[in-house]
């Protein structure tokens, strides 16, 4: 857990993608509240895209299903004070 600590927050949402890992999502929200993470349509049907940008403005974009989008959503929004 510590060398998770030290990873991007595009790695740690990355892994939570890829793994469901519901243990990543207390090292994610916090480090939301220093860089933008946005939702947004998607061309796709179905589908919605989030969004990082980091501090030079580069952005990192994931397109899921709407409903994997809104369940990490939920997700984060259950570790919020």
């Amino acid at each position: 857990m510590e060398a998770l600590g030290e990873l991007l927050l595009e790695q740690l949402i990355g892994d939570y993608w890829a793994t469901k890992n519901q243990d990543l999502i207390p090292m994610i929200v916090p480090r939301c509240y220093q860089t933008l993470l946005m939702v947004t349509d998607s061309i796709k049907p179905n589908h919605q895209k989030m969004v990082l940008y980091d501090i030079a403005g580069k952005s990192v974009t994931w397109d899921k299903p709407q409903a994997e989008v809104e369940a990490l959503a939920k997700l984060m929004r259950s570790f919020l004070p």
